[in-house]
């Protein structure tokens, strides 16, 4: 009896034992930073670095893509006004189209980071311009369309890309790193960068203004605070 009622005590005791270290041992939380797409409400995920505390390391937001305009853009013509000491086009406002399907189709795949940076969705790089430029032009001055742009390599000099960015910043369908879409306050300026004639645009994010710039020959875009930059005029208005 007594050694019936002490394997009863030993198996009770075993028991309790198992228990207690299957409660202490620590559940394996690690996820992958790549399974991760977005954190919001300020959810906490273990051995995840977050960007802006906002969206994890090597991902995406998810695009939710515009159907693709069903026409093909053509050159606007250019009727140059050189009434200025930097030339440009009789009615210059009008470039600026944020409006347009494919300006909306272009910035719909774009979103803008918290330092003032435009990049894509699907793979985190930077909006970019390939620099050409405007020497094989009557004049060697042409400001191209926005839609002609986008859908044409992307290339051109520092206005083209000026004229495309300011129109995405204003199209309304640019979202930020939480995948809300934001209105930014944005103008085309036309000046001077260190005594050199030059087009950047000014926008307004987070209380910064930044400079979205394409320089001479290179195949890169710079966004930074605005510096040494003297205008001599803005486009900052267009038609509907």
């Amino acid at each position: 009896m007594n050694n019936i009622i002490k394997m009863l005590l030993g198996i009770i005791f075993a028991i309790i034992v198992a228990g207690t270290i299957f409660y202490l041992t620590p559940i394996n939380n690690n996820i992958p930073a790549d399974n991760i797409i977005l954190i919001t409400n300020n959810t906490q995920v273990n051995n995840v670095t977050p960007i802006n505390t906002t969206i994890a390391t090597n991902t995406t937001i998810i695009e939710e893509s515009l159907p693709m305009p069903n026409y093909e853009p053509v050159l606007r013509e250019y009727k140059i006004d050189k009434s200025r000491d930097i030339w440009r086009p009789q009615n210059p406002s009008s470039y600026i189209i944020p409006n347009n399907e494919w300006v909306k189709y272009y910035a719909n795949k774009l979103y803008i980071d918290i330092n003032g940076k435009i990049h894509y969705k699907s793979n985190n790089n930077v909006f970019t311009n390939i620099y050409i430029s405007d020497d094989n032009y009557p004049n060697k001055d042409y400001w191209l369309n926005a839609d002609y742009y986008l859908t044409h390599n992307m290339s051109g000099d520092c206005e083209d890309f000026a004229i495309a960015l300011v129109s995405i910043l204003k199209s309304g369908e640019l979202v930020d790193q939480n995948g809300n879409k934001v209105n930014i306050s944005a103008k085309l300026a036309v000046g001077y960068d260190n005594g050199y004639r030059h087009t950047w645009v000014e926008y307004d994010y987070n209380g910064i203004t930044y400079i979205g710039d394409s320089p001479n020959n290179q195949i890169n875009v710079e966004y930074f605070p605005i510096d040494n930059y003297k205008e001599e005029y803005v486009v900052d208005t267009y038609y509907q």
